[in-house]
């Protein structure tokens, strides 16, 4: 995969400091550094974790010593590590090692694999399967026909599940249970039956997630199939239980953590709540509390949900009873994001519909008067992902906070749009107005294709959705500012612009040598750009290559 070298005992003193006898090299390459001045090198070199150097191959090679390792790129293209800055990897893990897989399967062939699992499991055990955005899956009915004496919920994403008449009778779901209890909306028929629909109510069933020791091995796992392997070295994390955060502890521990993580658990209520906002400023528990392998990142607020889900002009105008997707007040909102930047506790909000958007908006505008001097960093997910409001933009761009929309949804989008309605997914225009929008997959399972980052990055510059229609190509990107997206971008978004996301001298040594040059790739096959090589903290990552 690499050719080593091993170089002579030389010392040399380069950018202000003494790095005799780097412990790693890369020269004869193409060295993406992503710094401010898009420098281009030959070469790097690494001490111990942290990057020594970066110059000429003549400037490097006279770092080695006698135990120095040397890696030959022959030409190859090194870039920093990636990091995916909004991931599920948890409920991705419990879809690839506990829960049946249905994804992008026919109906009949979804039917025959529930009723296997049907077959071998005991009666009254749940049977939790992932399915995919859009995917046609078993209704109330047939999974009662198919499993009558087991619960069984079928997700299509985290967003919309739906259950047979055992999982909802277990989870107290029945014709008396709320129409719409907070941030969730159950689905029911003319008689008020519930459907077995649900949308946004995942935490509502009665499922118990496996302990500590049963979930380290397959996070690990997880970590390593689907992001490093990938090129991902750094994780922002919404975590969905509390025994997932102790096993990453417990794999951070034991020295098995495969890639560095920052935990963004979600404040009730909302999706696999873990804890309020109030918990981590009581204890004065500030973003970055932890290490460089890690660290508490912040909190994420659900605001709404997504697609019907998501609070919007539309929605507010339904029956009351269905309106069970706003989580929280205005003035609720408000509170906690003032209280998360007095206490220097970096917030997401997570924002679908046109009205959350502009709650969140308000929220952060209230609390940066408030606070007036916090570097806060609001995160608002997915705003602008269905179009761009010009007068919400100023006020994001006013407000100092972040626009989060995701590219790599619009795979799933029809090229067909409102005429009303302005660019979806405007990676360019953001970026011509200073934000920074960061690359993240958010994937929950439904879409584990997204995690690759090439994926989202041709999802910013060849703007294809899954029939290969273009969306919207006013907003294509360059490769090099979808890879900036990628790395220092994201690395800003997560408050870590001084230790990761490009490769400068100090920073940590975590980057990717790329099988292609991207550059002289088509846009459509962007997504197949492979990894040769993952270096972490200036060692080899173990299982990253390919």
């Amino acid at each position: 995969m690499h050719a080593l070298l091993r170089g002579q005992d030389r010392k040399r003193s380069t950018g202000g400091g003494d790095f005799s006898g780097a412990s790693l090299l890369l020269v004869s390459g193409r060295i993406l550094t992503m710094d401010a001045g898009d420098t281009v090198a030959e070469a790097l070199a690494v001490q111990g974790e942290h990057i020594a150097a970066v110059g000429t191959d003549q400037q490097v090679l006279e770092l080695a010593s006698s135990g120095t390792e040397v890696v030959d790129l022959r030409g190859r293209t090194v870039v920093p590590g990636f990091i995916d800055a909004h991931a599920h990897v948890e409920l991705g893990m419990f879809a690839e090692h506990f829960w049946l897989d249905l994804r992008d399967i026919p109906l009949e062939l979804a039917k025959d694999r529930i009723a296997e699992r049907v077959s071998v499991q005991p009666p009254g055990t749940w049977i939790l399967g992932q399915g995919t955005l859009g995917q046609e899956l078993p209704s109330r009915d047939e999974l009662d026909t198919l499993a009558p004496r087991h619960p069984v919920a079928l997700r299509l994403s985290m967003h919309r599940l739906i259950a047979n008449t055992q999982a909802l009778s277990l989870s107290g779901i029945r014709r008396g249970f709320p129409a719409s209890p907070t941030g969730s909306w159950i689905h029911r028929d003319a008689l008020a039956e519930p459907t077995g629909v649900i949308s946004e109510g995942f935490d509502l069933l009665a499922w118990e997630s496996p302990s500590v020791s049963q979930l380290a091995e397959p996070l690990r796992e997880t970590l390593i199939d689907q992001f490093l392997s990938q090129g991902v070295t750094t994780v922002y994390e919404i975590p969905a239980s509390a025994a997932a955060v102790r096993a990453y502890q417990h794999l951070k521990g034991a020295g098995r953590l495969p890639v560095r993580l920052r935990l963004f658990p979600t404040a009730a209520p909302g999706h696999q709540p873990l804890a309020a906002v109030e918990t981590f400023a009581h204890l004065g528990i500030e973003s970055g509390f932890g290490d460089d392998w890690l660290a508490f990142g912040g909190s994420k607020i659900f605001v709404d949900g997504w697609s019907e889900g998501a609070w919007s002009s539309e929605v507010a105008l339904m029956a009351p009873a269905t309106q069970g997707f706003l989580t929280r007040t205005l003035q609720r909102l408000i509170e906690e994001t003032t209280l998360a930047f007095s206490s220097g506790v970096q917030v997401w909000l997570h924002a679908g519909g046109d009205v959350a958007q502009r709650m969140a908006v308000t929220a952060i505008e209230e609390g940066r008067t408030g606070v007036p001097d916090a570097d806060h960093r609001a995160r608002i997910e997915h705003i602008f992902n269905q179009g761009i409001d010009e007068s919400l933009l100023d006020r994001v761009l006013e407000a100092g906070a972040l626009a989060v929309p995701n590219p790599t949804f619009m795979f799933f989008e029809s090229e067909e749009r409102p005429s009303d309605v302005g660019p979806r997914y405007p990676i360019r225009s953001l970026q011509a107005k200073g934000l920074r929008p960061p690359g993240s997959s958010d994937s929950a399972g439904s879409q584990p294709w997204a995690i690759n980052p090439w994926f989202g990055i041709k999802c910013m510059v060849a703007r294809e959705n899954c029939h290969s229609a273009t969306i919207d190509l006013d907003e294509a990107i360059g490769v090099a500012d979808a890879l900036r997206a990628y790395t220092i971008d994201a690395a800003h978004a997560g408050f870590e612009e001084g230790t990761k996301g490009s490769l400068e001298v100090g920073k940590l040594a975590d980057l990717v040598v790329l099988a292609e040059d991207p550059f002289t790739i088509p846009a459509s096959n962007l997504d197949e750009v492979g990894t040769d090589l993952v270096i972490i903290g200036g060692a080899v990552a173990s299982g990253a290559t390919r």
